[in-house]
């Protein structure tokens, strides 16, 4: 039995880690909290170019889909066509939040929809109540909840209708759409220097029937009268309307990673201070800064995005005036990142935030990277030592370690999910989505197992259940070993669990995938050495009874 003990301890220390790992990586995605700061002047973008602006929210609306809105087509037509992209992860929190803000997760800190802090940087609501100006809000929840304060002290917000899950469109639908439409007539109800209202029942409809779907595009088109009927309230010769979105959807529905129809949205810009036939490529951040130099406001000073300067209707001179604005402010901006991340623009190939957010991401790579080494050569090290002491087939070992990578890139590699953010359509297909991976890291360490024991058994005479107890163990340990080597690995490339710096959405959902098979692969090693160990006791006493088989054999 003694040579069996370092494989438990191993199997053990090894799931421990695992789990230690994924709690942390769970409550740093969730709680992640960059710090920055900007507490520089606003930088002044003189005098306003529209009386107010209107921002009409489509949840979930894909660029494709929009261009099939015969409404919104028109709108384009008369203003700016500005074909989006969204930063990751793409949710709906998060696109809210760079929408207001002007800057993307990596500096927001905004990663899912679960997080429930305020955001303490500077704003476009903020600005609008700096200014003295007044702004009423209608739709999602998350407004208040990421905003609060500043919506309190410029205006009024009314709350919306619905809670996303499966079957929620079919049970809501009536609800939700009464509910964003009264939204629209509440904003709409006083003056106000900036209106945002949501419409979230086409997001609904993507959730629930995928983002390819008739049903999803008939819900976009039910928006068409709706944004119609918005455009009969307004003045454009006087205010100006914005219809963008937070994130796009997968043919099969869900957001949140990389895809490009999760990526790609409208942002249609038409009234009071926009440039008529504008064809623009932009990103969600510049949002914020153009609404600013719409309303004549300071840019907000966390802004990593600029005024869309094309789609502008600007002389010479206000443009220049405009440019020199966004230089100055991101100017700033980009020294307050630096003091932050501790790189300068001399340390790095530029001095916007990418390229410092790089550069210092390759500086801690380098500082750690000698105990990336260490990690993985004591990992390997103590796996094979514990493997040799114990008593396990090496033929046995090696038949199981390549049906296990046949296995790997067969059976069991072709069941599992793509690992981005966007294949967890809902809440809660979260928790099934991760089980499914432990599942399939389990079930591979079953067929490797019962591989190297079944292989040990032919080749070598010995007692079954002795064999199976030593190759489980053996087998778990060395696959464990290997998956906590990757899972390392990952963590150095990727810059895991760094306290300033976010990786992308599909590599988390990677890291996290690895650090649970790894967790599952060690569980299933000692569940089944503790199965065959019972066996071996069973047998052990089998034979050792009257009548038994070592009684028949010495007779």
């Amino acid at each position: 039995m003694k040579h069996r003990t370092g494989l438990v301890i191993g199997l053990l220390l090894t799931a421990l880690g695992a789990a230690s790992f994924g709690s942390r990586m769970w409550d740093w995605v969730l709680n992640f909290d960059p710090g920055f700061s900007f507490a520089q002047p606003s930088a002044a973008t003189g005098a306003p170019l529209s009386a107010g602006v209107t921002v009409l929210l489509v949840d979930g609306l894909r660029l494709d889909a929009s261009r099939r809105m015969e409404t919104l087509n028109a709108l384009r037509a008369r203003g700016a066509d500005i074909e989006g992209t969204v930063g990751t992860p793409s949710f709906s929190r998060p696109g809210r939040a760079t929408i207001a803000v002007g800057a993307y997760p990596a500096i927001h800190g905004v990663t899912t929809n679960r997080q429930k802090r305020m955001i303490p940087l500077d704003n476009i609501i903020r600005r609008v109540g700096a200014l003295g100006g007044r702004c009423r809000i209608a739709g999602s929840k998350i407004w208040p909840g990421l905003f609060g304060k500043d919506i309190e002290a410029c205006g009024v917000y009314r709350a919306g209708e619905g809670k996303e899950g499966p079957g929620a469109f079919v049970r809501q639908v009536g609800e939700v759409r009464a509910s964003q439409e009264a939204g629209i007539a509440f904003v709409m109800q006083e003056p106000a220097m900036l209106r945002i209202a949501d419409i979230i029942s086409t997001d609904f409809a993507a959730h629930e029937y995928g983002g390819a779907s008739p049903e999803y595009l008939a819900e976009v088109q039910r928006t068409d009268p709706v944004l119609a009927a918005l455009l009969g309230r307004l003045d454009l010769s006087r205010e100006t309307l914005i219809v963008t979105a937070d994130h796009g959807h997968r043919d099969a529905g869900g957001h949140g990673g990389e895809e490009a129809q999760v990526l790609a949205i409208p942002i249609v810009m038409a009234g009071a201070g926009i440039r008529p036939g504008a064809i623009v490529k932009a990103s969600q951040a510049d949002i914020a800064p153009t609404i600013a130099v719409l309303l004549g406001a300071p840019l907000p000073t966390a802004s990593e995005g600029a005024p869309i300067e094309s789609a502008l209707a600007l002389d010479e001179s206000g443009r220049a005036s405009i440019h020199a604005a966004a230089e100055a402010q991101h100017a700033a901006f980009e020294r307050s990142v630096s003091e932050r991340l501790g790189v300068t623009a001399a340390m790095s190939s530029g001095s916007d935030f990418a390229s410092l957010a790089f550069a210092q991401r390759e500086r801690r790579k380098a500082a750690i990277f000698p105990a990336l080494i260490l990690a993985c050569a004591g990992i390997a090290a103590i796996a094979l030592v514990v493997v040799r002491l114990a008593r396990a087939s090496r033929l046995g070992l090696w038949a199981g370690a390549i049906v296990g990578v046949l296995a790997l890139f067969g059976p069991i590699g072709s069941r599992i999910p793509p690992q981005s953010f966007s294949a967890i359509n809902y809440d809660e297909m979260l928790v099934p989505f991760f089980l499914r991976i432990m599942t399939l890291a389990a079930a591979l360490t079953v067929v490797a197992a019962f591989t190297a024991a079944l292989t040990g058994r032919i080749f070598v005479r010995r007692p079954k259940a002795d064999w199976a107890v030593d190759s489980a163990g053996a087998m778990g340990l060395l696959l464990s070993a290997a998956l906590a080597m990757v899972t390392v690995c990952w963590w150095w490339r990727f810059d895991l669990l760094a306290p300033l710096t976010l990786p992308g959405p599909d590599r988390l959902v990677e890291s996290f995938s690895l650090t649970l098979a790894t967790f599952s692969t060690s569980v299933t090693g000692l569940l089944l050495m503790a199965g065959f160990g019972i066996m071996e006791v069973r047998a052990s006493r089998s034979r050792l009874a009257p009548g038994g088989s070592e009684a028949s054999v010495r007779s």
